[in-house]
């Protein structure tokens, strides 16, 4: 079948919407509305289109400001990725990724990210999981009556304080994490109304200690549990009173100082689009250098010989073709390295190289789209 791959328009984007109600037809029509009257007006979204103009495949790029190890930069969540039923195994989605990926690459964008619904669709384009999230359960009636924090629900008025408390939280704890600027909480704020919940603080004395969010499609959910350091005792009794209706209550997304994870499930998977740009992300705790070959067979133009320079401002690659490498790896491999994963089958010389390297692990991303 005859279609041109492109990149829409950004007045174009609401073509998308039948499409995408056709494929997750698990989203209820609040959520398509917010998605289509907040996501999508900053998205960049390529289809796969008939001689008749209609999306028979696309995906999505959802733009997040993020701290990446040692740099601020902007990263592309890839969400939507969907093909109408009728046009699937035509190769539609592989063209699609492979043109997002490579205008990524040429406009120096370092790294994309997804929460993929099956991750031997990704694993072909080398995307690999950077991000375990912490799982658990709790039952409400365990907690109740105990001492606890103050637990109230958030409005436009609080965003200000809580934008600034959860961004020097997550710097203090993670490297790599979408700021939560006070556009970002806007945003959340609509997004858990279409889904029954809400942006929830944990206060005391009348500061900001935590924060959470709640969904309730699927029974009790909260996700995103961010409490101060010296206040997790506090924590789960005032969940308790808070959702005291709520039973057994799940939660996606916590420290282990909060609690113990009864699981820590595969969430988010990475690739870095461009090597050189991404390189600064890395950082050393005392200069190191070393000369190692990267493979790409998705983005050829990043294949090549490079030679790694790092110390505690960041890292720097440049390429040097001709020279001998001290080993090689696949994009996958270096993007795994580059977040604290070993992945099976490295060399000890890269796993040596990569010991005075700060990587851009641990992550912390518990956004939807």
């Amino acid at each position: 079948m005859e279609y041109e791959v492109r990149l829409l328009d950004a007045a174009e984007n609401e073509k998308t919407k039948s499409l995408y109600q056709r494929v997750f037809q698990e989203d209820s029509t609040e959520f398509v509305e917010y998605y289509y009257r907040y996501k999508v007006r900053e998205n960049r979204i390529y289809v796969a289109e008939g001689k008749d103009g209609e999306a028979l495949s696309m995906l999505h790029l959802n733009p997040y400001l993020m701290r990446l190890g040692t740099r601020d930069v902007f990263g592309e969540y890839i969400v939507a990725v969907a093909t109408d039923e009728k046009y699937r195994r035509q190769g539609m989605m592989r063209r699609l990724m492979e043109t997002a990926l490579e205008d990524m690459r040429r406009i120096g964008e370092p790294f994309a990210f997804l929460m993929p619904a099956d991750e031997k669709l990704y694993r072909p384009f080398d995307f690999v999981f950077i991000y375990r999230q912490n799982r658990g359960e709790i039952y409400v009636k365990d907690f109740l009556g105990q001492p606890c924090l103050e637990c109230r629900k958030a409005g436009k008025q609080d965003i200000p304080s809580l934008a600034e408390f959860s961004n020097a939280y997550l710097k203090r704890n993670y490297r790599t994490f979408a700021f939560h600027t006070e556009e970002y909480f806007e945003t959340l704020l609509e997004e858990q109304k279409c889904q029954g919940g809400d942006v929830a603080l944990l206060c005391s004395r009348g500061r900001i200690r935590g924060y959470f969010f709640t969904a309730f499609e699927e029974g009790a959910e909260v996700r995103e549990l961010v409490v101060e350091e010296g206040c997790e005792t506090f924590v789960l009794p005032a969940l308790a009173h808070y959702l005291k209706e709520g039973g057994q209550v799940s939660f996606h997304g916590f420290s282990e100082d909060l609690m113990e994870a009864q699981e820590r499930k595969p969430m988010i998977m990475g690739r870095i689009v461009n090597p050189e740009r991404f390189a600064p992300c890395l950082a050393c705790d005392k200069p190191a250098e070393f000369v190692f070959g990267l493979t790409d067979d998705l983005l050829p133009q990043n294949t090549g010989i490079y030679r790694f320079y790092g110390d505690r401002t960041g890292g720097n690659l440049e390429k040097c073709n001709g020279k001998a490498p001290e080993f090689t790896l696949s994009i996958g491999e270096f993007t795994a390295l580059s977040f604290g994963e070993r992945p099976p089958g490295i060399s000890e010389e890269a796993v040596g190289a990569w010991e005075n390297i700060r990587t851009c692990g641990p992550v912390f991303i518990n956004e939807v789209v």
